[in-house]
C-alpha cells in the first residue's frame, strides 16, 4: 500500500469521506464488491455502511465471538458440507488501535472467484489498520467536539 494511500485514509476527517475513499476507490481496486464496516461501542455494533449485503445478512454482538476464531483467516465452506453461519462473509478484519476495538470489516463477493490470497490478506489487513486509525480520529474528534456519532 502506498504512503499516498495510507495518507489519505488516517486524512479522512468523517464517517461520509471515509466510506467514499473505501467505497468508490480502495475496495473497488480489490475487486471486493460485497462488504460491511461495522463500529463496535462496548457491546453494541452498529453498520456505519457496507456494499450488497442486507441488514438480515449482518450479524449481531452476540454473533461476533465465534467469527473473530477466524479473524485475519479466509473462510472457506466446511469439507463435511455443514453451512457456515454468515456464509457470505469471507474474510474478517478488526479494526482496533492498541487494544480499543474499533469496528470489523466484513468481506464477501470478490471478483473473479471470492478468494482471498494470504498476500491479499496481509495488503487487507494493512488496510484496516490504516482504517483503525482514520475511525478512531473521527471517533475521537467528535467526542471532543460534543458531536452526535452517524
Amino acid at each position: 500500500m502506498s504512503q499516498h494511500t495510507r495518507a489519505r485514509i488516517t486524512g479522512c476527517g468523517s464517517i461520509p469521506r471515509l466510506e467514499a475513499l473505501l467505497k468508490t476507490r480502495i475496495l473497488p481496486s480489490l475487486l471486493i464488491r460485497q462488504f460491511a464496516f461495522l463500529r463496535i461501542e462496548g457491546e453494541m455494533t452498529s453498520v456505519l455502511f457496507g456494499s450488497g449485503v442486507g441488514a438480515s445478512d449482518l450479524p449481531d454482538a452476540t454473533a461476533l465471538p465465534e467469527l473473530w476464531k477466524g479473524e485475519g483467516r479466509y473462510r472457506e465452506a466446511s469439507p463435511s458440507g455443514d453451512a457456515l453461519p454468515y456464509p457470505w462473509i469471507r474474510l474478517v478484519m478488526a479494526l482496533g488501535v492498541e487494544d480499543d476495538l474499533v469496528g470489523v470489516w466484513l468481506l464477501g463477493r470478490r471478483d473473479p472467484d471470492d478468494v482471498y490470497a494470504a498476500s491479499e490478506i496481509a495488503l487487507i489487513s494493512s488496510l484496516a489498520n490504516q482504517t483503525a486509525i482514520a475511525l478512531s480520529n473521527i471517533i475521537q474528534n467528535r467526542a471532543g467536539s460534543g458531536a452526535v456519532s452517524g
